[in-house]
């Protein structure tokens, strides 16, 4: 059940840079090696954030705690989530003009700096991960591959169906995410 919900939790992020993604796959005449390179930054990004807040939670958790204080924690960790997933819907839902500006290829820095973006998001996550005591490899394994994974699956979709998945893949990453913190929120009663 604990990996499960790792792993909604991975794809709710995930899905949030597929949304990212898609609009700079939309935008792009030729995909090459550089998807790869960006999967990879993107997987690393991920993966340092989550680490950081899987810490920040477990640093938490070193004081006293008792059982009134587990109440406590699941509460705080569904609302990290909740929040998440409340402005990954907002972004969603909000209405914006989308560039259109063709490029040749993938513009490394500009993709980098998009996915800086995502760090804080990656950091509530991994904060509630480690709050909720998972096991760092499972986190960590979890939101890279996904993360990578979900990269590449953002510019072939937006290469091939346009930038309209970008809202889709918010609404539905922000949607499971608010989900899960009303999940722990029941849970903690």
């Amino acid at each position: 059940m604990r990996v499960m919900i790792i792993v909604l939790i991975a794809l709710g992020l995930a899905l949030e840079e597929l949304g990212m993604v898609a609009q700079r796959g939309a935008q792009v005449v030729k995909l090459d090696k550089k998807m790869t390179i960006m999967a990879c930054i993107w997987g690393a990004f991920a993966l340092v954030s989550v680490a950081l807040g899987y810490c920040g939670g477990q640093w938490i958790l070193t004081g006293d705690i008792g059982v009134r204080e587990i109440f406590w924690i699941h509460v705080v960790a569904g609302v990290f989530l909740a929040l998440v997933g409340i402005n990954m819907l907002i972004h969603a839902f909000r209405p914006g003009a989308i560039l259109e500006h063709r490029m040749e290829s993938i513009d490394m820095k500009h993709d980098v700096i998009l996915g800086l973006r995502f760090l804080l998001y990656g950091f509530l996550c991994g904060l509630s991960c480690g709050l909720l005591e998972f096991r760092f490899i499972v986190v960590g394994l979890t939101f890279f591959c996904l993360s990578m994974a979900f990269v590449v699956i953002g510019y072939l979709c937006g290469r091939s169906f346009g930038a309209e998945i970008s809202q889709k893949a918010y609404a539905a990453g922000g949607g499971l995410l608010c989900i899960l913190g009303i999940i722990l929120q029941i849970g903690a009663i």
